[in-house]
């Protein structure tokens, strides 16, 4: 343990989780092992409206403390991050999506580097596949001209690529990321605009815009229970509305006047023949039905207003 991270700041760690009890129990029997110091953590779990019960969640982390709040509604990712965020008592948040295994020194890597950059206001892991543990899923995300999420590293793996300590001049940080409390404070998720699908890239340039700076840490490291490792994820009924009206919202928030006419020239139609394609080919049976959700999301992406100023929060 190094002398830096002896100093122990409380970390929160946030998980918000959906009808997926068996993947969090084998995330929180994870957090057992994690060779931090115990006293100086706590697990806030987030139920989104799936009756999960505390007693087995407390025994699965050990002596970990765990408090499991339940909004009255499901507040989905970025809602649900903000309500344990408000739960929370630490110096630092980690937020973590349910269908992970941590490893035992990803917490202190995590610490460590914040101690070593004042000026870094985000650190994520490197996140490998849990069925081919060193296969990379992404180092940090940064995005395209056209908006493009460009997953790095994807699908390297991890003996046969050298990866930095510190990977600098990401613009989002999925699944799994630790904030500074003040940094939260000053920069919280949009959850009017984006509950889920485009939040942790809104968030993440936002963040950019007021100065702070996010880095992966790669000794840091986390295997994500995922599989699909291609750009389209969001092929049911539930989240393809979300999906076709989150990213209308953040071009209109992140484009400039250029950026938002080659978006409707030429990125809406081509990833629009991308995404109809999925889903016709999808197991779904209900594919017209699919398709009426898309198209209500995009129209729904161009109407609704975005939030002109996201609230700063005390936590």
């Amino acid at each position: 343990m190094t002398a830096r991270r002896a100093e122990q700041a409380k970390v929160s760690i946030v998980i918000p989780t959906y009808n997926r009890r068996n993947d969090l129990l084998r995330l929180l029997a994870s957090f057992a092992k994690l060779n931090y110091s115990h006293t100086r953590l706590e697990i806030i779990v987030v139920d989104n409206a799936s009756n999960l019960t505390e007693t087995e969640l407390r025994q699965a982390a050990g002596d970990i403390p765990l408090t499991l709040v339940a909004p009255p509604e499901n507040l989905f990712c970025s809602g649900g991050r903000l309500f344990g965020a408000r739960a929370a008592r630490g110096d630092y948040l980690f937020f973590i999506d349910d269908d992970n295994v941590l490893a035992p020194d990803c917490i202190g890597h995590l610490v460590d580097a914040f101690h070593e950059d004042a000026k870094l206001g985000v650190a994520a892991p490197l996140m490998l596949f849990y069925r081919d543990k060193r296969r990379i899923w992404t180092a940090g995300v940064r995005l395209s001209a056209l908006g493009r999420p460009i997953y790095l590293h994807s699908g390297q793996r991890t003996g046969e690529v050298t990866l930095p300590a510190k990977i600098t001049g990401l613009d989002a940080f999925p699944n799994a990321f630790m904030v500074k409390r003040r940094v939260l404070e000053a920069v919280p998720f949009d959850v009017a605009s984006f509950p889920h699908n485009w939040s942790e890239a809104d968030f993440g340039l936002r963040l950019k815009r007021q100065g702070f700076g996010g880095a992966t840490i790669t000794a840091a490291r986390t295997w994500h229970d995922i599989d699909y490792d291609g750009l389209l994820t969001r092929t049911d009924r539930v989240k393809v509305y979300d999906q076709a009206k989150s990213r209308i919202l953040f071009r209109r928030r992140f484009s400039g006047l250029a950026g938002w006419i080659v978006f409707w020239l030429v990125t809406f139609p081509v990833s629009s023949l991308v995404y109809l394609k999925a889903i016709w080919a999808s197991p779904d049976k209900h594919k017209l039905a699919m398709i009426g959700r898309y198209i209500a999301g995009t129209a729904s992406g161009i109407v609704t207003p975005l939030a002109k100023h996201v609230e700063e929060i005390t936590l």
